[in-house]
């Protein structure tokens, strides 16, 4: 019989992936109205502004860069929204 000696991970220490492809959708939750055409304005501008590879589309936005730009960016998109009862969703 042999054992197998695994070395064990460091998951504290782990480097993110040097690309990422997300795509995510910010839904406001208790808005007056139905039209949520000023939250996707405000999301087109951050994302223009961030130099990332995008696509607006109807079930949301995809975003391309390293983990840490994509990840910045999505919370960057829901952060002023998030006083206005918003849920973000990623894939």
């Amino acid at each position: 019989m042999s054992s197998s000696t695994s070395t064990p991970i460091d998951y504290a220490n782990l480097p993110t992936p040097p690309k990422a492809v997300a795509d995510f959708c910010l839904i406001p939750i208790g808005t007056p109205t139905p039209s949520v055409s000023k939250e996707v304005a405000a999301v087109q501008r951050l994302m223009k502004a961030s130099g990332l590879s995008y696509s607006m589309h109807s079930a949301g936005t995809t975003v391309e860069g390293t983990w840490d730009q994509v990840m910045r960016l999505i919370g960057q998109a829901h952060t002023p929204r998030a006083s206005k009862r918003c849920v973000a969703r990623a894939d």
